[in-house]
């Protein structure tokens, strides 16, 4: 708690430190500052074809001081990121379309069992058929490595594991008259690769972990309102749907066995929420409403509770923005502690010093509730800095602190991360 209070704390004196800085007359200041765009400051991208490409290019150096996650015997190390990052637009009368792919290398001075290569991938695109009927369809398929502290329940030490995951989104959205009709559909498949425990150089079972994910959902607007300028909010009402199956139950080192629960689920949401206008000092949306998660396996207790998902940006002056974000949730969990309920709350307040120069500070809680008994708290709270040199490169820093109390095994730790980053975009 007293952390808690000391962010706050921290927050508040933060923003009131920015109002002090004069005022200056900003023709952008209706737009939030990080998407603000500044015509010597704003890369201008390559044409190829119908397409603008959008190279980047990201270096950076980071120190952790506790670089294994460990409450015990923790080791501080320096971190070196590499980040290649091409995203191509091509936006016509009727369509968008969007191609994206990046590269993270990491590699740790000291602790080189964490080094590790990610890629990922994306594509979409968006047609409007008419005033009254569009649809969008996006694809992503992502090659990330975890170690056990982000999965945050494996009790042994092991190299990072290979996670693919392969996505599939769509969205029709229909507009006949003062109510506008979304339905959404979701695939996710992921598939977990076997890697080894360090410490015993025994294979560690990962495929338990595998699944797949599939959710429909419709969302009902009124658009009503937001046709009203001085109103310049829309409210919908929202029902969805979402089936995880996973391959196998959890492996038994005992026997040798899949046995144990059967994590696979069904989970249902009822919602409620308001779109806010994007042109208003408040906007963004708020989605609050009940869900629940129903276990295939008896075992597993079947859980109902308040969800949310809250997303919103207040421009209190044209210098100084904040961000709140509020998410509740069921997620799944590999492990025999069934569904997980996760609630995370976040604060940002981000100040703009002159065109090129930008600080932020924020603050964040998570808790996640499980199955059984178990459950952990984290609080995280940094503050950052980025001065733009010119329209292909700027420079980033921030300093991070993190806290995690859990009665799941090895889940208590402290760590203090330091970041520099050169980003150039052509």
């Amino acid at each position: 708690m007293n952390r808690v209070l000391f962010g706050l704390s921290f927050l508040g004196c933060f923003v009131i430190a920015s109002q002090n800085t004069l005022m200056a007359t900003d023709p952008m200041g209706s737009v939030p500052i990080k998407q603000r765009e500044f015509h010597d400051l704003t890369p201008k991208g390559f044409n190829l074809g119908t397409f603008k490409i959008y190279p980047t290019l990201d270096i950076g150096a980071m120190y952790t001081s506790n670089a294994t996650k460990s409450n015990t015997n923790t080791q501080s190390d320096k971190i070196y990121r590499q980040a290649i990052d091409l995203t191509a637009l091509s936006i016509s009368d009727r369509s968008e379309r969007n191609i994206g792919l990046k590269a993270t290398r990491l590699d740790y001075q000291s602790v080189d069992a964490l080094d590790r290569i990610s890629f990922s991938g994306f594509a979409g695109i968006k047609y409007n058929f008419s005033p009254s009927l569009e649809a969008r369809l996006d694809t992503n398929y992502d090659r990330q490595y975890q170690t056990r502290y982000e999965i945050a329940t494996q009790a042994s030490f092991f190299d990072p594991v290979q996670i693919d995951e392969l996505g599939v989104r769509g969205l029709l959205r229909f507009k006949p008259g003062f109510i506008r009709w979304d339905l959404k559909g979701e695939y996710q498949d992921i598939s977990h690769e076997d890697t080894i425990i360090r410490s015993t150089g025994a294979p560690l079972v990962q495929t338990d972990r595998d699944r797949s994910v599939y959710s429909v959902g419709l969302d009902a607007a009124f658009q009503k309102f937001s046709s009203n300028r001085h109103l310049g909010f829309t409210p919908f009402l929202g029902i969805k749907a979402k089936r995880v199956d996973f391959d196998k139950r959890d492996y038994d080192t005992a026997t040798s066995d899949f046995t144990g629960l059967d994590q696979s689920n069904t989970q249902y949401d009822v919602t409620a929420g308001i779109e806010l206008n994007p042109t208003g000092k408040l906007r963004g949306s708020a989605r609050v409403g009940y869900g629940t998660y129903q276990p295939d396996d008896g075992s597993n207790k079947v859980r109902n509770d308040v969800i949310m998902d809250i997303d919103l940006t207040y421009l209190y002056t044209p210098l100084t923005n904040f961000t709140l974000g509020v998410d509740r949730f069921f997620s799944n969990s590999s492990d025999t502690v069934g569904g997980i309920l996760q609630t995370r709350l976040s604060a940002k307040v981000i100040h703009e010093l002159t065109r090129r120069w930008i600080i932020d500070g924020d603050i964040a809680y998570t808790n996640r509730e499980f199955n059984t008994n178990g459950e952990d708290t984290t609080f995280e709270t940094g503050v950052g800095v980025t001065h733009r040199l010119n329209k292909r490169f700027a420079i980033n820093g921030d300093v991070k602190y993190i806290s995690r109390e859990s009665n799941q095994q090895n889940g208590d730790y402290d760590e203090t991360r330091a970041m520099v980053r050169l980003k150039t975009k052509f």
